[in-house]
C-alpha cells in the first residue's frame, strides 16, 4: 500500500490508498491482488480482492464506488444514491466517466490503473475529494482541469486549498507513443516541450504523463506545494504494479491496482467553511 505524505496529515478526516499488485488471491497473469473486472480473471476473485483491500483500509467495502473508465474527460458527483455501485459487479459501475467528485462522507472513490496515471483530490476547506483516472486520451482531453472546475462549480472549491497526489504510473521513458498523439498534444498544448521527450533507444515520441497533468493542474491555479507525485514507473516496478505495456511486450495479460480516497467526516469543517 502507498500513500501521499501530503494528506497523511488528514488522517483524521481522510483515508487514502493506492493499492499494489500483492496480497490477493488471483492467479496466473492476473496475480495476486487485481481489482479490475474489465480483464479474463475470475470474477469471484476480484471480489474476494476487493474485499481484502477493504479490510486493509478499513472500510466497509459497500462505501466503495467504482466508474466504468472510458478514457475520456466526463467528471461525475456522487451522492449516497451511488454508494456501493461497481463494487460487485461491473455493469453496476459509474457509467461512461472517468472522475468522481463527492462531499459526502462514507464514501470511498476508486479508479482503477495499470499504466495511466490516477490522481486523488482533496480540499480540507470544503470538505470534498476527487479521484480520476487519466491515460494519454484522458489527459490531452484535460480531465485534470475538469475535475477541478467541477470541484469549483460544484462546491465552490478554491484551487490554492486543493491537494492533488499523482499516483505511479508508466514513466516516460517507457511510454513511446505513435505520430497521431504527437499531433494532438501540439494541437492542445500549442508545443510538444516538455509534454513529449525524445530517447536514444528510441525512434518514437515519449509522452509525459506526470508533466502534462502537472502543466494542467498550474494552469488551473494549483500550488506546486500542493501537489506530490509518487515517482514510480508501473512498467519498471513489476513486483508492485500491474503494467498493460508491460504483460504487451511479453504477450500476457495483467490486472489492475486501485486508487482511493475517502472522506471520514465533516467534523472539521467551521460555519464558515461550510
Amino acid at each position: 500500500m502507498y500513500k501521499f505524505s501530503k494528506f497523511e496529515k488528514y488522517n483524521d478526516y481522510i483515508t487514502h490508498f493506492i493499492s499494489t499488485k500483492n496480497g490477493g488471491v488471483s492467479e496466473g497473469d492476473y496475480q495476486s491482488l487485481n481489482i479490475g473486472f474489465g480483464v479474463p480473471d475470475n470474477p469471484n476473485n476480484v471480489i474476494e480482492n476487493r474485499k481484502i483491500l477493504a479490510k486493509n483500509v478499513n472500510i466497509s467495502i459497500e462505501n466503495f464506488v467504482f466508474c466504468n473508465q472510458v478514457h475520456q474527460n466526463k467528471v461525475v458527483v456522487i451522492t449516497p444514491e451511488e454508494k456501493g455501485l461497481g463494487v460487485f459487479d461491473k455493469k453496476t459501475a459509474i457509467q461512461g466517466c472517468d472522475a468522481m467528485i463527492t462531499a459526502e462522507p462514507e464514501i470511498c472513490l476508486c479508479v482503477m490503473s495499470a499504466d495511466c496515471l490516477p490522481l486523488l483530490f482533496f480540499d480540507e476547506k470544503r470538505g470534498v475529494v476527487g479521484a480520476c483516472h487519466a491515460g494519454w486520451r484522458g489527459t490531452v482531453s484535460l480531465i485534470a482541469q475538469e475535475t477541478i472546475k467541477a470541484m469549483q462549480y460544484h462546491f465552490d472549491c478554491q484551487p490554492e486549498d486543493i491537494l492533488v497526489g499523482l499516483a505511479p504510473c508508466i514513466s516516460t521513458e517507457k511510454y513511446p507513443i505513435g505520430n497521431e498523439i504527437v499531433e494532438i498534444v501540439k494541437e492542445i498544448f500549442g508545443t510538444t516541450e516538455g509534454f513529449l521527450k525524445e530517447y536514444s533507444h528510441s525512434s518514437q515520441k515519449h509522452f509525459d504523463l506526470h508533466y502534462t497533468n502537472i502543466f494542467q493542474l498550474k494552469e488551473m491555479g494549483i500550488i506546486e506545494n500542493n501537489i506530490e507525485v509518487l515517482n514510480l514507473c508501473t512498467y519498471q516496478n513489476q513486483n508492485d504494479f500491474f503494467s498493460a505495456r508491460h504483460a504487451q511486450h511479453n504477450q500476457k495479460q495483467t490486472g489492475r491496482f486501485c486508487a482511493g480516497i475517502m472522506l471520514k467526516n465533516r467534523d472539521f469543517l467551521t460555519f464558515e467553511d461550510i
